[in-house]
């Protein structure tokens, strides 16, 4: 009465190692993941990695001039408005 069978461990192993297992294979993939999306970088069009904010900056520019040529946008706001995404940057 005092030893482990066979089926002891089993039970051990079942109850105690495979859910320990598994929340360790899923907080590897958590972290694995973030680490995807925080670290990633986007292409120049010369080929160099450009960080993410460097590419949202230019993407905010270009809608800046459109909306300068479609008139919906003064020069003077397109200005201001240009030097706060560049200091951003």
């Amino acid at each position: 009465m005092g030893s482990f069978s066979l089926w002891h461990w089993l039970v051990l192993v079942l109850i105690v190692f495979v859910p320990a297992m598994v929340i360790g294979l899923a907080v590897w993939v958590a972290v694995r993941l973030s680490r995807r999306g925080a670290g990633r970088l986007e292409r120049q069009p010369g080929g160099k990695p450009m960080p993410a904010e460097v590419s949202e900056a230019g993407d905010r520019l270009r809608r800046l001039q459109d909306l300068k040529e479609q008139g919906m946008v003064s020069s003077a706001e397109y200005e201001m408005k240009r030097s706060q995404i560049l200091d951003q940057v």
